[in-house]
């Protein structure tokens, strides 16, 4: 094997390694999920955040995913809340959260998208390119949502 590519591959399997050490374990993940959940669904919102908060920096975007499929799974009504407020205080993890919300619960895409643009200043093409991806079924609708919550933003 060339010098070359193996050197890439090495490279490559480094990387993979790597960001897999990123991840939350599977008890950590549950944790959080049982955290959020033992609490009011009025309070889900602070909980949330406050947990993306206090997560490492390398966990944040875990953290917040985390979060947001717990809501979405068990309390759907509460989705839109928590994805404002884990999104205020970690905008980085925008991609990541609404693909974690468009994938767990679709039928929420209109709620999800403008929730997230209304909480994030910027990412509008990075949550329009993620929903249409992941529901393009409902590509217009997304589209209108994202600009009635960029109205009200300003």
């Amino acid at each position: 094997m060339n010098l070359l590519k193996y050197s890439v591959l090495v490279g490559a399997a480094s990387l993979m390694v790597g960001s897999s050490a990123f991840a939350l374990t599977s008890t950590e993940s549950q944790a959080l999920t049982q955290r959020i959940l033992a609490s009011k669904v009025i309070d889900m919102p602070v909980v949330a955040a406050k947990m993306v908060v206090s997560a490492d920096k390398a966990d944040r975007i875990e953290t917040a995913k985390t979060a947001v499929v717990a809501v979405a799974k068990n309390h759907p009504n509460a989705l839109s809340t928590v994805v404002g407020a884990v999104l205020r205080k970690a905008p980085e993890a925008t991609e990541a959260v609404v693909a974690a919300c468009l994938e767990v619960a679709p039928q929420m895409a209109r709620t999800v998208v403008a929730a997230a643009t209304f909480a994030t200043e910027g990412q509008d093409q990075v949550i329009l390119a993620t929903a249409d991806r992941i529901v393009p079924s409902q590509k217009a609708e997304i589209r209108g949502e994202v600009t009635l919550a960029k109205a009200r933003r300003s």
